[in-house]
């Protein structure tokens, strides 16, 4: 079986060093995703698998043979590709074979990307969100997105997940940070500017005298 992803996509970013189990890993979904997550941030990458055999539903491979299998390709190639030997469990990308891990189930990624608000909805998104900037720009990285490329960032509710995407087909769900935290950020934040905005007075320009010493 052959795979190929887009070498702009890093999936294995969005893998915890210290994960157990199948999150350890980055999924191969047959309907041709690699998926991987840290229960914070989500990142699904689109791929293209030929020769699968009859009946493939998914395994789950090593993200650092992905990321090898990355540093190792052509710099003038567009895509990293890499074989799945089922029969055998391995991963292989040049000379290079690796094992694959025993697990084959993953979580339900699907379930975690919340319904985007569009346009035309009824419902108005709130008019704040609290998120961890490193997990934003990890995710960012994860599933391509380049420095000055424009993103769109849905966020239906201040609790629910949140999705990122970019001008490709990639996807990334960022999980909301801790709600009761971010009232009092937010609360903090508007206190702070309603004092800045009373603060501000107007600046002459120079050379002129104001209104104030005129009369005095």
């Amino acid at each position: 079986m052959n795979v190929t992803f887009d070498r702009m996509y890093k999936p294995w970013l969005a893998v915890h060093a210290d994960a157990i189990g199948a999150t350890a890993y980055v999924y191969l979904d047959p309907e041709g995703w690699l998926v991987a997550t840290d229960t914070h941030i989500l990142a699904a990458v689109p791929c293209e698998i030929t020769d699968a055999p009859e009946g493939f539903a998914g395994c789950l491979l090593p993200p650092d043979a992905l990321k090898a299998a990355a540093k190792g390709m052509n710099r003038a190639a567009s895509v990293v590709a890499f074989q799945v030997d089922l029969a055998r469990q391995t991963i292989q990308f040049g000379d290079t074979t690796q094992l694959l891990p025993t697990q084959s189930i993953f979580p339900m990624w699907r379930k975690v990307i919340p319904a985007v608000i569009g346009p035309d909805d009824e419902a108005t998104p709130p008019s704040y969100m609290a998120f961890n900037p490193w997990l934003m720009e990890k995710l960012a990285l994860a599933i391509g997105i380049e420095k000055n490329s424009l993103v769109c960032f849905y966020a239906n509710s201040g609790q629910a997940p949140a999705v990122l995407t970019n001008a490709g087909a990639a996807i990334g769900v960022l999980m909301p940070g801790y709600h009761t935290l971010a009232t009092a950020i937010r609360n903090d934040v508007h206190a702070l500017t309603a004092r800045l905005s009373q603060q501000r007075q107007p600046i002459a320009p120079k050379g002129k005298r104001t209104a104030a010493r005129v009369a005095a």
